[in-house]
């Protein structure tokens, strides 16, 4: 089972600044016996997500892709975001692993799209909130840009559309 959270949620985007070190997949507690699987996006009767247009990845080469991405990820953000790459980076991570676009898009082209946009809208929202505050970028700002990109993309956009093939 993969969780990923909505970071509209305060603690969710909370998580994004405590974090100290290296970006990384890590394993949590087995699920509870006896309790029904949470709600979301069920993709255990699924195929693997595609590699290609006329080719499916097995659930290990998956993994494998997710893992590459994400370390290639912090170094990718890093030019564009100066100042709290590190909190950008795993915000963006987040939205690359265990993703709903894998499964509703075209497989990791559809992803990376995801990824892409998610940025996207985070620099807007950065922008809206700097102006709105009349000042340069804080913690405080970002992390609301955070919970506001969330919002839109997690809670309000069509999932579909924002993993459909360009």
């Amino acid at each position: 089972m993969h969780v990923t959270l909505s970071h509209y949620c305060p603690t969710a985007a909370s998580l994004l600044f405590e974090h100290d070190g290296p970006i990384e997949i890590v394993e949590g507690p087995p699920p509870i016996a006896g309790l029904e699987i949470p709600e979301g996006l069920d993709a255990r009767e699924s195929l693997p997500p595609l590699a290609s247009a006329t080719r499916l990845m097995s659930f290990q080469e998956f993994s494998d892709w997710e893992t590459a991405q994400i370390a290639m990820l912090s170094k990718r953000v890093a030019r564009d975001w100066p100042v709290f790459g590190n909190v950008v980076a795993r915000y963006l991570a987040a939205k690359l692993f265990a993703s709903w676009a894998a499964y509703q898009g075209d497989g990791t082209d559809a992803v990376l799209k995801l990824v892409d946009v998610a940025e996207s809208r985070l620099k807007a929202e950065v922008a809206r909130q700097c102006a709105a505050a009349g000042r340069a970028l804080d913690a405080d700002l970002l992390k609301e840009a955070i919970r506001q990109s969330d919002l839109f993309l997690v809670h309000r956009a069509d999932s579909r559309l924002l993993s459909a093939p360009e």
